[in-house]
């Protein structure tokens, strides 16, 4: 990968990193890598990120219609939480907000890019669902 990245840098040195010639998952996970914070991981394990902020207290706050969608995740031996929230957790935030649609898209983290009309088509039917139910303002 760096190899790939050291020509991208010395062919395209004034344009965003990218490798044009990769299936599409590739590139993300390549752009992803190269631009990756490590100081956002090291905060989500010592706990500094969070610190302060509770996600219950914000949920219980939420007075509007909110729409989940969920990839797929696990809970990894060795890893802990593959996915941005296992079942638990969405059974938690379903208790916590009053008005709440959940959609389960299988497929990894970045729905919204690899299944980019499923994901129009839900935020559709979910504003669709709030005018026909006269929700919007």
């Amino acid at each position: 990968m760096f190899f790939i990245a050291r020509i991208n840098r010395t062919v395209r040195p004034n344009r965003p990193y990218d490798t044009p010639f990769l299936p599409f998952n590739m590139r993300a996970g390549f752009k992803f890598l190269s631009e990756y914070d490590t100081d956002f991981s090291r905060a989500t394990i010592e706990g500094d990120l969070s610190k302060g902020f509770s996600p219950e207290e914000a949920l219980k706050q939420v007075k509007c219609p909110m729409l989940l969608m969920r990839a797929d995740a696990y809970r990894h031996q060795t890893w802990g939480l593959v996915g941005a929230i296992d079942d638990n957790d969405l059974e938690r935030i379903v208790s916590l907000v009053d008005d709440l649609q959940y959609v389960q898209i299988s497929g990894g983290h970045e729905i919204h890019m690899l299944h980019p009309q499923r994901y129009i088509d839900e935020i559709i039917r979910f504003v669709d669902n709030l005018r026909d139910e006269n929700k919007l303002p």
